[in-house]
């Protein structure tokens, strides 16, 4: 099976070659600057002070600040070279680390992420991608790989056989990690989770990925550095990493703020707590983590501009129904509850539309990842998002079924009450989409009807 699909990677290719070969306007260092996260999970507050102490702060307190700099400058540095990839990155701000003389060894790396963590000087994404990175390099130095067996090549084989797949699905695949060494790995990660995108490695089992590295060396497809390289990368489980830094910056650099006002207010980090909150606290996966991992720039874009349209159509001034007869027309206003309405039915529409497009192939698109894109995109404050949170009752007075669910979903997200009557503003659209959100998970646990008393 030929399952290579080449325009697959050529908007994501595209993006980040853009990324890379800009460097005449060079690297935004404030891009990385965290305005979106209101709590860290990266570190906690004993570990801070740890991490403070080692890097001697109390001595230098510009320790973190040249850090930091010092990381703007790699990151320009391999824009110009077009190697804006996750093991350049730290080494060369390894390097740069032990010219200044601050100490860059692996545990080091990670008192210095923690405090630039602690100053919002990055974000939790980029803290863990520079600390994966930085222990994949070390793995890197010390890497061990066993022999070639005959049970391994016939089990690659096997696994080949078995995703319907040959050796020239084989070659094309790995081919993208073949340049790569030990000593030079160049953009490695990004070549190997494509190949596990390619083969699903990220839910096979380790000895099947090690044998299908066997049989890639055994075809002189990978050279011996190339194939310690892919047993390094497989060893130490990059194939389930769901961010690099070059999907992370693509991001990054084309979405966030994108949207914002010409004048926003004051952000408050304090209240932003969405995109903090665990969307599944087992993989430690927030909210803007799975907006990150799940969609590209593109597609986040456009959640963001479905938002955009819903508020809109709750804010508007005027909402008209036009019947038009045989012999005439007649035009009839729509109540500010009937616009609500409307605006609600088109947004889930939208949602289940953009979902089904080819943009997407699928993928579900929650209230949640509205709301989530809104705020990367800066279409929505977190001023705005704390207002709407705080919202505790919703003005519709003949729908007793409405007004109870509406009461259930705000006393989950908010504590203080305060009574909306229609038109709606922005802040309370925020809150309308969230309780539209709550409505639709619990939809089959009531037998009550969602009626409202107007038309629509």
């Amino acid at each position: 099976m030929k399952f290579i699909n080449v325009f697959k990677y050529t908007q994501a290719i595209g993006a980040l070659s853009i990324i890379c070969t800009t460097s005449s306007f060079g690297f935004d260092l404030s891009a990385l600057k965290n305005d979106k996260e209101s709590v860290s999970h990266s570190y906690k507050d004993k570990e801070l002070k740890r991490a403070q102490e080692a890097l001697g702060l109390n001595v230098d307190p510009t320790i973190s600040q040249k850090a930091f700099n010092l990381l703007g400058q790699s990151l320009n540095e391999l824009e110009a070279r077009g190697k804006l990839c996750d093991l350049p990155l730290i080494q060369n701000f390894k390097e740069k680390l032990e010219v200044a003389h601050i100490q860059n060894d692996q545990q080091s790396i990670s008192n210095l992420l923690i405090v630039l963590r602690s100053q919002n000087l990055i974000d939790d994404l980029f803290f863990e991608i520079i600390e994966h990175s930085s222990i994949l390099n070390e793995a890197l130095l010390s890497a061990e790989v066993n022999a070639i067996e005959s049970s391994d090549l016939k089990r690659g084989e096997s696994v080949l056989s078995s995703k319907k797949m040959d050796a020239d699905d084989l070659s094309i695949s790995y081919g993208s990690l073949s340049s790569s060494t030990l000593k030079n790995p160049g953009c490695a990660v990004d070549a190997w989770i494509r190949i596990s995108k390619d083969f699903s490695l990220s839910n096979e089992k380790q000895k099947n990925i090690r044998a299908l590295n066997f049989l890639a060396k055994s075809k002189n497809i990978l050279s011996d550095e190339s194939f310690n390289l892919a047993e390094t990368l497989r060893n130490n489980e990059v194939q389930s990493w769901s961010l690099t830094l070059s999907k992370y910056l693509e991001i990054l650099t084309s979405t966030k703020n994108k949207s914002q006002q010409p004048n926003p207010t004051k952000f408050d980090l304090e209240t932003n707590v969405l995109s903090s909150k665990f969307r599944d606290k087992k993989s430690n996966t927030t909210y803007r983590k799975s907006l990150y991992t799940r969609f590209n720039p593109m597609q986040i874009s456009m959640i963001s501009d479905v938002l955009k349209k819903t508020f809109d159509r709750m804010d508007a001034t005027k909402t008209e129904v036009v019947f038009t007869f045989k012999s005439g027309s007649e035009t009839l206003p729509v109540s500010p509850m009937g616009q609500y309405f409307l605006a609600r039915k088109h947004l889930r529409k939208d949602i289940e539309e953009l979902g089904r497009s080819t943009f997407f192939g699928g993928i579900n698109i929650t209230h949640e990842d509205l709301i989530t894109a809104g705020l990367e995109t800066g279409l929505v404050t977190s001023n705005m998002l704390n207002s709407a949170l705080k919202i505790d009752d919703l003005w519709n007075p003949e729908v007793k079924h409405w007004k109870k669910i509406a009461d259930y979903a705000f006393r989950i997200t908010g504590t203080a009450t305060l009574f909306v009557p229609p038109p709606y503003n922005i802040i309370t659209s925020i809150a309308l989409v969230f309780v539209d959100g709550i409505i639709s998970k619990k939809a089959n646990d009531t037998n009550s009807v969602d009626n409202s008393y107007d038309i629509f």
